[in-house]
């Protein structure tokens, strides 16, 4: 992995796009309100 550079480029654009994704602050409050339903039942 480390001398091939396409695929450190491929796998950072990747990684960056799944934070972005899973991490957004969108997707934090759903998970937020998915786990305070949970609770309440």
């Amino acid at each position: 992995m480390a001398s091939d550079e396409n695929l450190r480029n491929q796998m950072g654009a990747n990684g960056k796009a799944f934070v972005e994704t899973e991490f957004s602050w969108l997707q934090t409050s759903k998970n937020l309100v998915h786990l305070y339903d949970n609770l309440n039942r």
